[in-house]
Order: structure tokens, then sequence, then C-alpha cells
């Protein structure tokens, strides 16, 4: 008797149970807010499931699927004139840091400020090691860049964040 395979739904569910944590933190990251968080990860498990791929690696897969949508997004929101206004509200929280009285705060605030302050790819990828605890091969495959160029971006976003932080 061949076993029933299981539902496109339970395969993501399964994933998104095991890597759900990584997954919507990744997607924090590219939004910059939760509730856009939130609407991203839905959006990518939605177009992955009604796609019926079953990749081997499904949370790089995702990973990238993200990856995709939000620089879709992002692209139609350059269109739209109140996404410049909470551009400048982000950048006043950076203002502290770049003045010097990011001193004052916390080391974890101050941390969030360098890590914001990263080129993109770099902060990606930095956050996608750090928090999304994926390999530098994994983040390659998510990213699609070579696994060079991850570790050599990460260990320069490391020495900024290092020099940063002294």
């Amino acid at each position: 008797m061949n076993p029933q395979p299981e539902p496109e739904s339970d395969f993501w569910s399964v994933c998104l149970l095991e890597h759900g944590q990584a997954l919507f933190a990744f997607a924090l990251v590219l939004t910059g807010a939760e509730d856009r968080a939130a609407d991203l990860l839905q959006d990518a498990l939605l177009a992955v499931i009604r796609s019926r791929v079953r990749p081997d690696q499904p949370k790089p897969y995702l990973m990238r699927v993200m990856r995709h949508r939000a620089a879709e997004l992002a692209r139609r929101a350059r269109r739209k004139p109140d996404r410049v206004i909470a551009d400048l509200e982000a950048a006043a929280d950076l203002e502290a840091v770049a003045d010097g009285s990011a001193m004052e705060l916390p080391l974890a605030d101050r941390l969030w400020a360098a890590v914001n302050q990263l080129p993109e790819l770099s902060r990606q990828i930095v956050l996608l090691r750090t928090k999304g605890g994926l390999t530098p091969t994994e983040i390659a495959e998510v990213l699609e860049l070579p696994v060079g160029t991850v570790t050599s971006r990460y260990c320069r976003a490391l020495k900024r964040l290092r020099d940063h932080l002294q």
C-alpha cells in the first residue's frame, strides 16, 4: 500500500512550525515592521503553496521567495509618497548614532542601530546568519550569491559592527 503524499499545505505547515521564528525574523529584516513582515510571510507562503513546489531545503527557498517579494513591494512603495515619511521616521531613530549620543543607549540598542547602518546586503547577511541561523551556504542560496561573497561580506560587516561599538 502506497502512503498518500502529504498535501502541499501540510508540507509548508510543518516548515512554518519548524522555521517560523527565523522566517518571521527575516521578513522583519526585509520590511522593518511587524505587520508588513507578517503580510510578507503570508504572501510568500501562499505563493509557494499555490506553486506546488517542494524544495529539498524549504527554509532557504522560502526566504528567497520572501526576498524577491519584498524587493517587488519596495519597488512599488517607492512610487508612493507616504513611504518617504516612514523612511524619515526611521532615519530619525538613527540620529542618536550619528550625533554620538548613542553611547548613552544600552549595548543592544547601539548594536541594532549599527546593524541598521550597514548596507542592505550586509545587513541581510548578518541577520540571516545570527537571527535566522543559516549557514553561509544557505545564505548564498537565499541571496543568490557565491558562498565566498557571503563569507567576505559577513566578515566585513562584523568588523564594521565591532568598530562602531568601540
